[in-house]
């Protein structure tokens, strides 16, 4: 599982405690701090790169 999450410090990685229970392999892409309204962007090529690892990284 691959999941854009924003660049906040006080957000723990509940996600990946659950994952890591459930035996799944998972991995953050991390944008910037969320603004006034909780929006956040990624930058593209980080999207692509994870993308790319994910590619690289299955199983064949």
């Amino acid at each position: 599982m691959l999941s854009l999450r924003n660049g906040d410090p006080a957000l723990g990685f509940l996600q990946s405690g659950l994952d890591h229970v459930l035996g799944h392999a998972s991995g953050y892409v991390i944008g910037t701090e969320p603004d006034a309204e909780g929006g956040f962007s990624v930058e593209p090529r980080d999207i692509d790169a994870a993308l790319a690892w994910l590619d690289w990284a299955r199983p064949a």
